[in-house]
């Protein structure tokens, strides 16, 4: 069996956990630019010639961008994703 990996990275300055105190609209804005940050990873994968999967594996690292109080499971977030295989206006070839 073969695959394939596709690998990101979220600058820290759009680093948010559940204990980060900023404004809804600041949050609002933040996940928005991740989700299309995340679109033109996915997107740039399949125009490279990744294939369409019906099950996947999201494994999602998380480190928390500098000296913490706080413990490092406090950054988990939940991942949201469309349905397997489908990304709007990425064309399939």
């Amino acid at each position: 069996m073969t695959g394939y990996a596709v690998e990101s990275h979220i600058p820290a300055e759009h680093f948010m956990s559940s204990l980060t105190k900023v404004s809804s609209t600041t949050r609002a804005r933040h996940r928005a630019w991740i989700r299309r940050y995340a679109r033109g990873v996915w997107r740039a994968a399949i125009e490279a010639g990744a294939y369409r999967t019906e099950r996947f594996v999201a494994l999602a690292m998380v480190q928390w961008p500098g000296p913490s109080i706080y413990p490092a499971m406090s950054c988990a977030e939940t991942l949201k994703s469309e349905e397997p295989g489908e990304l709007k206006g990425a064309e399939r070839k």
